[in-house]
Formats: C-alpha cells, structure tokens, sequence
C-alpha cells in the first residue's frame, strides 16, 4: 500500500494507478491536475513545425507574471528535447478519468494555482468534486508549477492531506 503524488501529467499517472489498484493507495495528493487534460491543437502543431516558438509560449502560460523568473530554466529544459515534450503532451490531450473517480474513496489533496492555465482552477475544482472528501487548496498568484512558485504554501498544503492519511 502506498500514498501517491503527482503533479500535471504525473497526477494523471496516479490516478491512473490508483484506479488500477484502488485497495493499494491510501492517498492521493494531485497537484497542478485536472480529471481531464486537454492540449491546444495549435500548441501540438506548434511544437511540431515551430518548436521554439511553442516552447515559448507553453512555459509563458506555465509561469505567470509572480513566477516569471522561472521561464529560461523551463525554457532551457524544453528545448534539449522538444519531440518528447510533444509525445508527452499528446499523451495527455483526450486523457479522462471522470466517470471513474467515484471508484476512489482514499484521502485527496488537490492543489492548484488561481493562475494556473495548463489545468486551471475549474479543472482542480471539478476533480475535487469528483473525489470523495478531497480536499482543494486554491493558491493566489500562482501558475501551473506551485512545487516551484509558492513552495512553503505547496508544502503546508500536503502536510495537511499527510495528517489525513
């Protein structure tokens, strides 16, 4: 039995698994996540044909205006291999889970930046909703990446979902 934690794509991965195997995980902490992942069809044509522009793009999205100084490491990271970050996301593009959350019932954080518009607020809202007595921390001036923009208030966020386990 083990606790998961994910954050984006990785919080896909363990809802995912818990489905899977949901008398195996004794919590779910999901940050940054959605029951569903969408990807702009412009952004996955963009990483195809014009993948610095993409690239761009993608992390300015990731990092509001209170993160902006976090843009050239993602920046630099994206770029060393812009196909698999574009195998990725279309990994996560189509990808839901919706209709089976009810099939959870382990403690869950969900933690999402007000700002965040790879998987916005309504998102984390709704897998909130869809996951019995989940727990929501909305947090102010804070993008897609709170681990790294607001990591004290991402931190007192999971030990709070911890004490619940």
């Amino acid at each position: 039995r083990a606790a998961l934690a994910g954050h984006s794509m990785g919080a896909a991965v363990a809802l995912e698994a818990a489905l899977a195997a949901p008398d195996r995980v004794t919590g779910l902490a999901l940050v940054g996540a959605g029951a569903r992942l969408r990807v702009a069809p412009a952004m996955l044509a963009g990483l195809a044909e014009a993948p610095d522009e993409a690239i761009e793009r993608l992390v300015t999205a990731m990092f509001p205006e209170p993160s902006a100084h976090l843009r050239a490491a993602a920046v630099a990271e994206y770029r060393r291999d812009p196909a698999r970050l574009r195998a990725d996301l279309l990994a996560c593009d189509g990808w839901d889970v919706r209709a089976r959350l009810s099939a959870l019932s382990c403690p869950a954080a969900v933690v999402c930046g007000e700002l965040d518009a790879l998987t916005p607020p309504r998102l984390a809202s709704e897998l909130a909703g869809l996951l019995d007595g989940a727990a929501l921390t909305l947090l102010p001036r804070v993008g897609h990446v709170p681990m790294l923009e607001a990591p004290a208030e991402t931190v007192a966020a999971l030990r709070a979902w911890a004490a619940r386990l």
